[in-house]
């Protein structure tokens, strides 16, 4: 990822003035709070193909600061490789959305009802004009081809797509969910896919009316039994606490404040869940500022007859190195059939937005929680610096592999990715 390019203007000029905008509360004190937009996005789309076997996939959807696309898949159930897809790279394919100089952020949802399994890529700007929309620039009918997309309407304002789920309705219909932010970022918003339409809905600001962040790993659809789930998106707020908005059972969204054991400020908070003694539990964890270094956080809740009982808040202390760093998302999987949990993220870019920004993690293996330590991307320019954008993982009986997507400083992309849970290696995408 290149951020001297418009999209991501070096920190000690551009990116400060635009983060004074979006996050005027956070901008200040801490400008690389917030997740950078996301220029690449990951989806795994669980189905069978037409022939009735698996065909489990990864697709992957770039914005090139030419303003085109580039797209490649990985599949389980054919040549284990990845592909380009045979749809072309026009554009055109923002038409719809506010002039900016900004490339889109993107967001990505899986549905099963379109030709046996599709996947929806969602892209807006930030900036709100008089008729403000959200843009489904392709949707992807089968491995091998594309459809163009169209424009939403958004009534009340630009949102700017961060984070997404997707799951069964209670009446057997698939449904996606795409989340973004206001350009105040005090007003979370969502794009809904049903039944081959999409709606627009504003969940407007939590109770506080404080700044919002979010990012890609931030929302989260858990069911607990098919075509019953729980839906979840959480958020660090300029208040300092942490806010959850979350409907359980596909009924009415809620607001609940989860609080803050001490942090002066926050960051990037993701969710993860799993099965944990015959329930749901559901895994908060953020990165907090804490004597001048960030800490990870956790807190943790299981699901009952009538929501969730929260534990208190945990901490881990610092990442290895002591280097500040953010997430952006995570995924549970279970290589060997040992559950783990992978979450992903960067160490902070340094002043001249060149060095730093170095892949870092953290994990649970099955018995205890790990940290990777900082690694950079294995390229060859002197400006080593990446940003995380998405975390991706099939787990299926054909095949295991999660993986980390990563943008470099000229504009590579990465996958950080193991098949296994040992052992990772670095995949140069394009």
């Amino acid at each position: 990822m290149n951020r001297n390019l418009p999209l991501f203007p070096k920190l000690a000029g551009c990116f400060a003035a635009l983060a004074a905008v979006v996050f005027p509360r956070l901008a200040a004190a801490d400008p690389q709070a917030a997740h950078p937009r996301v220029t690449t996005v990951a989806v795994v789309d669980h189905q069978t193909d037409q022939y009735n076997y698996p065909d489990n996939r990864v697709a992957l959807l770039h914005a090139e600061s030419s303003g085109g696309f580039l797209e490649t898949m990985f599949n389980d159930g054919g040549s284990s490789a990845w592909r380009p897809l045979a749809w072309p790279n026009p554009s055109s394919a923002t038409n719809g959305i506010a002039g900016t100089n900004l490339l889109p952020s993107l967001a990505a949802v899986a549905d099963q009802d379109y030709g046996g399994g599709s996947i929806f890529f969602f892209a807006a700007d930030s900036r709100v004009n008089s008729n403000p929309t959200a843009r489904v620039p392709f949707f992807a009918g089968d491995d091998s081809w594309w459809w163009p997309g169209w424009t939403v309407p958004t009534s009340t304002g630009n949102l700017i797509p961060m984070t997404a789920f997707s799951y069964v309705n209670p009446d057997g219909m698939p449904r996606g969910s795409v989340f973004g932010l206001s350009s105040d970022s005090r007003s979370l918003r969502e794009l809904r896919l049903y039944n081959d339409s999409c709606f627009y809905y504003d969940h407007g600001p939590c109770p506080s009316g404080a700044s919002l962040i979010i990012g890609p790993g931030s929302s989260l659809a858990t069911a607990s039994t098919v075509g019953v789930a729980d839906t979840h998106v959480v958020a660090s707020g300029s208040d300092g606490n942490i806010w959850l908005r979350s409907s359980l059972h596909n009924y009415g969204w809620n607001w609940q404040n989860l609080g803050n054991p001490g942090w002066s400020s926050a960051r990037v908070p993701i969710l993860v869940s799993h099965w944990s003694n015959g329930t749901t539990r559901l895994h908060v964890f953020v990165p907090a500022w804490v004597n001048g270094q960030v800490h990870l956080f956790e807190r943790y809740a299981d699901r009952g007859p009538n929501g969730y009982t929260w534990s208190t808040w945990r901490e881990y202390g610092t990442a290895p190195g002591g280097a500040p760093f953010n997430l952006t998302a995570g995924v549970t999987w279970h290589p060997r059939g040992i559950m783990n949990i992978h979450m992903f993220g960067v160490t902070d870019h340094d002043s001249s937005d060149c060095h730093g920004g170095k892949l870092m993690g953290f994990y649970w293996n099955g018995g205890s929680w790990n940290w990777i330590s900082p690694r950079a991307v294995p390229t060859s320019f002197s400006c080593e610096a990446a940003q995380t954008m998405s975390v991706a993982a099939i787990d299926s009986s054909s095949m295991t592999r999660a993986g980390a997507y990563l943008e470099d400083n000229s504009g590579q992309i990465w996958e950080y990715y193991s098949t296994d849970g040992f052992f990772f290696g670095w995949n140069q995408i394009n």
